[in-house]
């Protein structure tokens, strides 16, 4: 999996967008506003496209961070969730 050329993570105070540029406007022509965990999904999709070894990375930061009781099946599913809604909106590609 791939996040297209063109779609970008923006932070604007304590929130976050998926913003579109260049050519990508053609596809998502404004922004969408997401949390920081799928801020965070977004940003290591690009740097891995193994999503256990995305998930591993979600838990080990924002359970530190925000002290909860999060399961690896919690986010597995919450990130399989965000994946499978760039997949339909046209974002994010399969390699």
């Amino acid at each position: 999996m791939k996040i297209k050329d063109g779609f970008v993570i923006r932070k604007l105070q304590d929130e976050y967008y998926i913003v579109s540029v260049g050519s990508a406007t053609k596809i998502l022509n404004g922004t969408i506003q997401i949390d920081k965990v799928n801020a965070f999904v977004f940003d290591k999709i690009k740097e891995s496209n193994n999503i256990d070894t995305i998930c591993n990375l979600v838990l080990e930061k924002f359970k530190k961070e925000n002290n909860e009781e999060l399961t690896i099946e919690e986010v597995k599913k919450n990130s399989l969730k965000f994946i499978e809604n760039l997949r339909q909106l046209g974002i994010l590609v399969d390699d």
